[in-house]
């Protein structure tokens, strides 16, 4: 989410505005007799001169409920929420912009980790790909749930799938595959799938070398893998890595994937989020919630297009240049600014909180405290 105004960035903030100095509050800490009326603490004055909740509070409960609407659990509503409001109050009027998207993103990012997903009877999901007749067998079978998604791979996606086929001599023909879900498929969180994947490598010991092993022959064998085979020790980074790899001929050849997809289906699952595109591909600007689909057939085909070559390319030239590009152009020309002041903001005050705690009788000033932190960064 972004605010923009023709060519403009406002900027929203106090003059005169210093570290430590809240508007609408005195030396102490205390608010002052406006900042009451502000934050509605005033007394009502009726039935036993209860205190009005004040916008803090409501403005918390708020992000609660606009996050639930969007399908998250309490414990993830409450999370997002109390991201979402630390993050106004710290940057504050500083970079109003950033603060709506450097927030939205977090939120999305708390839903898709913490919130199973359940895609719903009747939806129509979208597929690009060289075969009209995939189904979710022929895991991993990706898939666009939204229209957002189904927009950007539809104009994308053909164009580089041909390029793939092309490369390793397979058949160039692209369909794009529109399927309706006939019962509901449950989306596994991104917490819940990384779970079932730890669990299945702690008590799985042919899984879990199968998996190592193959990762050792693929792109995404990296420090994460290296530190599991030394520690044993859980990581985010390793799950990631073993996500992205799911589509790759080593782990297909291995039969991995399908261990993997017959342990989420033991817990009632029978889709994940595609890690890759929604966190590293170039689609990650893109991507909203990509989605890897296994198991049981629960769809029927609506239509399957073929698509010929010269639309596969206006499609991509004209997604690009009349819609992602102007998009993007104009985001982070818009965010830009505000985002360096966000970042700074936040960053500073973070300094001057730990120089403070080390040093508690200090008589240094915010400035000076930042001035030493620079000298020592340099050195």
């Amino acid at each position: 989410m972004y605010y923009e105004s023709n060519n403009e960035l406002c900027h929203f903030g106090i003059k005169g505005m210093k570290w430590g100095v809240r508007r609408y509050q005195n030396k102490d800490g205390s608010l002052t007799g406006a900042g009451k009326r502000r934050y509605d603490y005033e007394d009502s004055g009726a039935k036993g001169n209860t205190k009005k909740r004040n916008l803090l509070q409501r403005r918390h409960d708020k992000l609660v409920e606009h996050y639930k609407s969007k399908g998250y659990g309490d414990n993830a509503a409450e999370i997002a929420a109390k991201r979402r409001l630390k993050a106004e109050l710290v940057v504050g009027g500083v970079a109003t912009v950033a603060v709506a998207a450097i927030a939205t993103k977090a939120a999305i990012r708390i839903g898709q980790d913490y919130c199973d997903k359940t895609i719903k009877s009747g939806k129509v999901i979208q597929n690009i790909g060289s075969n009209e007749k995939a189904t979710f067998k022929d895991a991993p079978f990706y898939a666009a749930i939204n229209k957002h998604d189904k927009k950007s791979y539809g104009a994308l996606y053909p164009n580089e799938k041909k390029a793939m086929q092309q490369q390793i001599g397979g058949a160039d023909t692209i369909f794009n595959n529109k399927i309706k879900i006939t019962k509901d498929v449950k989306r596994a969180s991104v917490n819940n799938a990384r779970n079932i994947f730890y669990n299945k490598m702690e008590k799985d010991p042919e899984f879990r070398k199968g998996v190592l092993d193959t990762m050792k022959n693929t792109n995404y064998y990296d420090d994460s893998v290296r530190d599991y085979i030394a520690n044993g020790k859980r990581s985010k980074k390793l799950y990631d890595r073993f996500n992205q790899a799911l589509a790759t001929p080593e782990m297909q050849k291995a039969g991995i994937h399908k261990q993997f997809y017959s342990a989420l289906q033991k817990e009632g699952y029978n889709a994940i989020l595609d890690i890759n595109d929604t966190r590293y591909s170039g689609y990650k600007e893109i991507a909203k919630s990509p989605t890897i689909f296994f198991g049981d057939d629960k769809w029927e085909k609506v239509i399957s297009m073929k698509l010929d070559d010269e639309k596969i390319v206006k499609d991509a030239k004209n997604y690009l240049y009349k819609d992602y590009v102007p998009k993007y152009i104009a985001k982070h020309m818009s965010i830009s600014v505000g985002a360096r002041a966000a970042f700074t903001t936040i960053k500073n005050k973070r300094i001057i909180e730990k120089y403070l705690d080390e040093h508690p009788n200090t008589e240094l000033s915010e400035k000076e405290i930042l001035k030493i932190a620079k000298k020592k960064h340099r050195k």
